[in-house]
Order: C-alpha cells, then sequence, then structure tokens
C-alpha cells in the first residue's frame, strides 16, 4: 500500500508504516504459524524475539554471580525501610524519589531476602525485554517490506552492546532499564491507539500514558517521552501530520507539566548535584561527555565504572566547542533524516533527547557515567535496521552488511561477556576503575572502602578460627595488616583529592583502628563528625574509643567523654541493640541508672529471648535498692541531719550512683566524727580513689581502722575498687599503705587475684605477668597464669606456664594439681568460652 501522500513524502523503500499498514500486519501476525504466508511472517517474529532473549541470556549468563557493589550496599542492603513493601515509601530519597524503581527494589528483596542473584535476575529480564520491544519498535516504524532478521537487529545490538553491562550489572542500574521498558511500551501503545488516522482507541491511549507516568516514576529521563511521541508522529505522517493530530498530544505534555509541578514542589534540590555552576559551564560540562558518549557507543572499549571527566572552563575550551559543533552537526542531519520520514532521523533524535535530561538531572561530579547512556542506546540501535536495508539493494554492499553485522553481534556479545567478570570482584572493578582514572575521588574512596570490607571480614574469620597454629595466625595478621595499609593508602588519597567528606573520615577511622592507631582514629572521627555534626556512626565509633580507653588506663574522663558520644549517637536516632546495651553499660558504670535502663529497654526492644534481659533486670533491682537507701537516709537524716547511719546511707546511694566527689565530701565528715569505723575508711578510700585522690586519702589516712579477725582492709579497699574497674587505685592502695603484711611484687598478684575474683581474666592476666616480670626467680606468678589460663579453657597456654613454673623451682604438688585440671581441657581446636562478665557489677 502507498504511503500516505504529501510534500514529505519519502522513498517507497524507507517510507514510515502507514495508518493501514498497521493493520495488515496485525492481521497477518493473527493467523496461525502454519497457515500460508502470515503464518511464517509469525513465526519469524516470534523466533526473531527467542534470537533477542537467547543472545543476550547467553552474554549476560556469567552475571548471576555478582555481589552487591557500593550504591547498591547503601541504596538496597543498608536501606531497611525497604525491605517491605509496606515500608518502602519510608527509603524514598526526598531528592530522587524514584518510587516505581524503588518499590521493584523492594518487592525483589520482599521475595528474595539478600539474593544479589536475584536482583541481577531482575536486571537482565528487564534488559532482555527491552530488546525484544525495541524489536517489535523497529517493524512498526520501519517500511512494510523490512524483513523480521533485519528488524531483529535493533534488538540484538541493543542487548547485546558493551555499555548496557553496567545497567544490568548494577542492580541500581534498574532505573535506567525500567525507565526504557515503559518509554518503548508507552511508544508502541501509541502507535496501536493511533493507527487510525480518523480515530482514537482511547484505552490504548490511556495505556500509553500510564506508561509514561510509570517510566517517569522510575527515571527522570522519561522527560523526553512527549518529545519521542511527536517524532514518532512525524516519521509516521509527515511534520503537518501533527498539526492534524495535536489533541492526541496534548495529554502527554499536559502530564509532563503535572509530573514536573510536582517534582519541583515535593523534591529538595541535591546540594551536590552541581547546580551552583552557571548555565555557561554545565553547557560546557554535557558538550565535552557528549564526545565521551559517543566514543563508548561506537567504540565500546577501556569501560570504567568511574570514569574522570574535568569540567572544561565555559567553551574557552576547544575541546567544548568540538563538543557543541557536533551535537549541531548530529541535530541537523538528524532533522534532514526526518523532514524526508527516514528511519535514521529518528534513531539520531532519539540518542540525543535521551542525554538531553543529564543536563538537568546530572550531578556535574559524575557528569560522564555508562548507565546513563542506556536509553539512548535504544536510538543507536534503530541505525542498525536502517543501514543494513538500505545497503541490501544491491549484492556487494549486502554481502559485505551481512558479514559486517555478524561480526558486531559476535563481538560486542563477547566484550559483554567479557566485562561482567570485572563485575564479579568490587576490589578488582575499582582497581580497575583507578588504572584508567587514577586522579578520581570516587575511585580512589571505593577501593578504600572495598579493601576496607574484606580485611574487616577476614579480621572477623581470624578472630574465630581457632584450630589455627601460632605462625599461620602470623602470617595471617601480616597479610591483613597489608590490606588495611592499603585501604588506608587510598581513603588517605581519595581525601586529599576531595577533603571535607565525612564518610572517608569515618572509614579512615575504622581503618587506623584496625591497625592499632587508637590517637589517629580518633581524629579521623572527630573530623566526620566536623563535616557532618549528624553521622552517628562517627559518634558511636569515637564512643567505643573512650569506653577502650577506659578499660585500657581507667581514665573515668574518657568513659564520660564515651557516655556522651552515647547520648549524641541516640539522639540521632534509634541506636543498633548491641550499640544500646553498650551505652547501657557505660551510663551505669558512671551511675546514670535510669539513663541506662532506658538504653536496655531499647537494646532489648519486644525480644524476651535477648541476653539484656538479666542485666536489665538486675539493674531495675539495684535502682530499687538505691531508692530504698535514699528513702531510708532520708528517713533518718530528716530527725538529725547528724545521724551517721543516715549519713552512710546516704553515701553509699553516692557511691552507687557514681556520684563519687559528693560522697566523699559527705564520708570526710563521718570519718573524722567517727575515727574506728573500718566500713567508713574503706567506702571513703573508694570515693577518693574514684576522684583520682588516692594519694591524698594515704597521706590523710594512713592507718586504717580495723575489727579484731577482720580482714585486712587494704584488701577489702582494693577489692572494692576492683568492682568499679579503679583499678590504679587498688594496686596504689595496696603498693604504698600496707607496712609488712605485702611484700615487694605481692601486690601485683593480689590485684590479679581481685581480677580473677570479678572473672576479668584478661586483666588478671597482664597483672600476674607483671608481678612475674618483677621477681624473675619466683614461680607463684606462673602458677596462677596456669589457673587464670585453666579459667579461659586454655590448655597450651597453662601448660606453657607449668613449664615455667617448674624451671622456677615451684611446689610440686601444686604443679601436679593442675597438670591434672589441664588434662581435662577441651581439645585446642574446641575450646568452650569461658563463664565471664562483659562489665563488673552488671
Amino acid at each position: 500500500m502507498a504511503p500516505e501522500k504529501d510534500s514529505e513524502q519519502s522513498p517507497e523503500s524507507v517510507s514510515p508504516t502507514p495508518p493501514d499498514v498497521d493493520t495488515q500486519l496485525e492481521e497477518r501476525l493473527s493467523q496461525p504459524v502454519l497457515k500460508g504466508t502470515a503464518g511464517i511472517e509469525a513465526a519469524q517474529v516470534w523466533i526473531s524475539a527467542f534470537l533477542v532473549v537467547i543472545a543476550g541470556a547467553i552474554a549476560y549468563s556469567n552475571a548471576f554471580t555478582i555481589p552487591f557493589h557500593s550504591e547498591d550496599q547503601r541504596l538496597i542492603v543498608e536501606n531497611a525501610p525497604l525491605h517491605h513493601p509496606f515500608s518502602f515509601p519510608d527509603a524514598l530519597n526526598p531528592q530522587l524519589p524514584r518510587p516505581v524503581t524503588m518499590l521493584s527494589f523492594s518487592l525483589n528483596w520482599w521475595l528474595f531476602p539478600g539474593s544479589a542473584s536475584a536482583f541481577h535476575a531482575v536486571n537482565l529480564l528487564v534488559h532482555l525485554l527491552n530488546g525484544v520491544l525495541l524489536f517489535l519498535l523497529c517493524r512498526r516504524l520501519f517500511s512494510p517490506g523490512i524483513s523480521e532478521p533485519v528488524a531483529m537487529l535493533a534488538g540484538l545490538v541493543f542487548v547485546l552492546h558493551p555499555v548496557t553491562t553496567e545497567s544490568v550489572d548494577y542492580v541500581v542500574g534498574r532505573a535506567g532499564l525500567l525507565t526504557t521498558l515503559f518509554i518503548l511500551l508507552s511508544l508502541l501503545f501509541f502507535l496501536r491507539a493511533t493507527r487510525d488516522q480518523e480515530s482514537v482507541t482511547l484505552p490504548l491511549l490511556g495505556l500509553s500514558l500510564l506508561a509514561f507516568a510509570l517510566a517517569w516514576g522510575s527515571k527522570e529521563t522519561a522527560v523526553m517521552l512527549p518529545l519521542l511521541v511527536f517524532l514518532v508522529e512525524w516519521l509516521r505522517s509527515g511534520f503537518l501530520g501533527f498539526f492534524r493530530r495535536w489533541r492526541v498530544h496534548t495529554p502527554y505534555w499536559g502530564l509532563l507539566l503535572v509530573l514536573l509541578t510536582a517534582f519541583a514542589l515535593k523534591t529538595e534540590t541535591p546540594r551536590e548535584m552541581g547546580y551552583g555552576l552557571g548555565l555557561h559551564e554545565r553547557l560546557a560540562t554535557q558538550a565535552v561527555a557528549l564526545l565521551h558518549y559517543l566514543r563508548l557507543t561506537f567504540l565500546p572499549i577501556k569501560l570504567n565504572v568511574c570514569h574522570d571527566l574535568a569540567a572544561p572552563a565555559g567553551f574557552s575550551a576547544p575541546v567544548a566547542l568540538l563538543g557543541l559543533g557536533v551535537i549541531g552537526a548530529l541535530l541537523i542531519v538528524g532533522l534532514a533524516l526526518l523532514k524526508v520520514r527516514t528511519l535514521a532521523g529518528f534513531a539520531v533524535l532519539w540518542y540525543l533527547a535521551m542525554l538531553a535530561p543529564a543536563f538537568l538531572f546530572a550531578p556535574m561530579d559524575a557528569a560522564l557515567v555508562e548507565r546513563r547512556l542506556y536509553p539512548a542506546l535504544a536510538g543507536f540501535a534503530l541505525v542498525f535496521p536502517w543501514l543494513v536495508h538500505t545497503l541490501a539493494r544491491t549484492p556487494g554492499p549486502r554481502a559485505v552488511a551481512g558479514i559486517a553485522v555478524t561480526a558486531l553481534v559476535l563481538g560486542s556479545g563477547a566484550l559483554t561477556f567479557a566485562r561482567n567478570y570485572a563485575w564479579n570482584d568490587e576490589t578488582s572493578l575499582w582497581a580497575d576503575a583507578i588504572e584508567k582514572s587514577p586522579n578520581s575521588t570516587r575511585a580512589q574512596f571505593e577501593l578504600g572502602r572495598a579493601r576496607l570490607t574484606v580485611a574487616e571480614t577476614a579480621a572477623q574469620n581470624l578472630r574465630f578460627a581457632g584450630n589455627l597454629d601460632e605462625a599461620t595466625r602470623a602470617n595471617l595478621r601480616a597479610e591483613l595488616e597489608g590490606e588495611f595499609r592499603q585501604a588506608e593508602q587510598h581513603l588517605r588519597r581519595s581525601d586529599e583529592l576531595a577533603p571535607g567528606s565525612s564518610l572517608t573520615s569515618l572509614l579512615l577511622g575504622r581503618t587506623l583502628e584496625y591497625l592499632g592507631q587508637t590517637d589517629a582514629a580518633e581524629k579521623a572521627y572527630l573530623e566526620a563528625l566536623q563535616w557532618d555534626f549528624g553521622s552517628r556512626q562517627a559518634a558511636l565509633h569515637l564512643a567505643r574509643v573512650f569506653e577502650r580507653r577506659t578499660v585500657e588506663s581507667s581514665n573515668q574522663d574518657d568513659l564520660r567523654r564515651s557516655l556522651a558520644y552515647y547520648r549524641h549517637a541516640a539522639q540521632l536516632g534509634p541506636l543498633p541493640p548491641d550499640a544500646s546495651a553498650q551505652y547501657g553499660f557505660v551510663a551505669t558504670t558512671l551511675g546514670y541508672l535510669e539513663e541506662s535502663a532506658h538504653a536496655l529497654q531499647a537494646a532489648i526492644g519486644g525480644n524476651e529471648q535477648s541476653p539484656m534481659v538479666p542485666a536489665l533486670q538486675q539493674l531495675l533491682a539495684g535502682l530499687q535498692q538505691i531508692q530504698e537507701l535514699e528513702r531510708q537516709a532520708n528517713h533518718a537524716l530528716a530527725q538529725n541531719a547528724t545521724d551517721v547511719a543516715g549519713l552512710r546511707l546516704r553515701a553509699e546511694a553516692l557511691l552507687r550512683r557514681s556520684a563519687s566527689f559528693q560522697a566523699a565530701y559527705a564520708l570526710r565528715r563521718v570519718l573524722e566524727g567517727n575515727p574506728g569505723d573500718p566500713g567508713i575508711w574503706i567506702m571513703l578510700g573508694f570515693a577518693m580513689g574514684q576522684t583520682g585522690a588516692a594519694e591524698q586519702f594515704l597521706k590523710e589516712f594512713p592507718v586504717p581502722a580495723t575489727a579484731p579477725d577482720a580482714p585486712s582492709p587494704w584488701i577489702e579497699l582494693a577489692r572494692r575498687c576492683v568492682a568499679d574497674n579503679a583499678w590504679d587505685a587498688a594496686l596504689l592502695y595496696l603498693e604504698k599503705g600496707p607496712t609488712g603484711p605485702v611484700a615487694l611484687g605481692r601486690p601485683l598478684l593480689v590485684v590479679g587475684d581481685l581480677a580473677m575474683e570479678a572473672k576479668q581474666y584478661q586483666r588478671a592476666e597482664q597483672y600476674y605477668r607483671r608481678a612475674a616480670e618483677e621477681s624473675p626467680i619466683d614461680p607463684t606468678p606462673w602458677l596462677k597464669l596456669c589457673d587464670e589460663a585453666i579459667a579461659m579453657n586454655n590448655a597450651g597456654a597453662a601448660t606453657q606456664a607449668l613449664e615455667e613454673a617448674q624451671k622456677r623451682g615451684g611446689d610440686s604438688a601444686a604443679i601436679a594439681e593442675r597438670r591434672e585440671q589441664v588434662g581435662k581441657l577441651p581439645p585446642e581446636g574446641f575450646r568452650l568460652p569461658p563463664t565471664r562478665k562483659s562489665r563488673p557489677n552488671q
């Protein structure tokens, strides 16, 4: 059937499909497959679609083992509200919501939680479907004489193009996949709805508009769909045909206006998107980016997950002028070819149109991203059927075209298959990016983050590997240190290239902490908070750093700083259960018992089986005791303000709340009036030790009050200090207070014994080893080290300690008794965890 006659009619061989040809085509394809030529045509359509799917499936057959990468982790894995369809609205980004894409992620996780393979399978399924839809669109837009294999080239080139790997292999690339899917569906529905020049099928037109809305909900690139609909109309019925059917196009532009208005009112402009740049600079940057996109389109080699594109200084840069000239040339060529209603013109304008939204929505610090090219490649793929159809008129060019197309398809598939391997390992992916873009801030950061993740996982595995000999452990630790060093190197380089990143400082702090550089880690965490005061992770890491310092130094000031950072983190949002539990323990140690109870209740949540339940119950019982002490003290002091028992009760309540200064002040007055009370003397020594005034206590109260047959008051005072982690005060009292009962070297052993009583075995080991160093010929510290190793179920360390005790002439009966206990310990590879408290008095 001849095409519509008007002033813009094209040659017959490349004329677009008139509306009545659409009807004939559908009638032929509706015939049974085995009924004459119509059936053969239908079979060819199905076979062509099948070949597109098979070719794409083969090219991406090695993509199912790809893990979640960096953006996938942040957007999906770590985004808890996204993990259920009912809560996914809370996971939407207020800057770029993309609800359709986010809902697809939510459903994906809900059905296959944590499965990266399931996410990649969905991505590939959408990609293959896009290839089939593009093939079908090509058939609709081309002249009725095109063969199915030629139209199939559009789908084949599209699904096999190596640049599409980032969209398919990166889970977050699904936004581009979905918006392309709905754009293609919208165009196909539009062609079906308007196939009759005299009428419009409203249900199909409604489906086309719905697909437009879904495309917009997937990604903002869909802003160009009304323009594509206009270009389709121009290709099909000429430029004047658009004006004859303008009413059909009005809903698309009206819907676009509504969507843009909603987007402007309900979203925030991201600060990092570079809107501070002037129009001149943005245009110049996009012009240069287009040159790179063209190179990637026609020569897809040196693919890079993180291209480094330096923004030019406006159009004074020659490369920017060249880019602008290329844009103008492509626009002129596209319009000229479209004027004669040629598919190539539509393809060129599609390509430009799909890259244009980058001007509005693309961050300027990421102006060149491969997955942004995905929708534009559909236009590029449409050129090949037109080119082959044109060349197929003569035998010579037809043969050349066939060979070239075959080589193109096979080569593209091979490159795509090879590129997928790079995505299978995150460290290799970002190392490849740095090799190609050494000055890319993001590449340096992501490789540092990836190496840190690998090293932290390996360190965790090594910690729980109980059947390794010491030499193997030493080698693994050396390898781990090298991995942490490399992570530090890349994170520092990222910070040099773009200082001021809170996340970079946070990860650098974690790396330095693993390397044992606590002071440097603290500095990095403080910088992370400086750049982003709302960084809860930085606050938690600082809280834990100061908490560990308290364990090492018994410095209560560090513990108070730890509590301050726990409080700040809690103000920023609910804490993870383990962090909330640690917060509670720190608050308990400092005497903020009500605050501790609140934190432990948050850690438990509604889980009655939580290991924190006994600690909370004990804490609440302690609170009741303190409140009872306060009630009794208030009652006694209300009757007599100088009542010794009432003052003692009040001091005890203050000590239990860690209000050591107030308690010391009250106890000093009581002890001055009652110098013979050993209990008050011990309480005052403990209170002054807590405030760092142990030396002053020894000067003012050097002689303790004693009761007949009572235990040594010095040991009782040390025990009270140890129970509250005041280790330095306990050791000082034992070293400088007693005058005879405790000989040189013995204070360390006594403190070690008190640590064993408190089941703080590592602390006990430290004091026993110090005692062994101070008295090298004494076997006693080694016998006690054996006792500590037995308590820790460490047969190897216990045996070694016994050998050292025997060398120093230790008592044979004591050694034999301990050897018998060591023989009952489980094998080294099956060590039982010792029974120990996570913190004294908990």
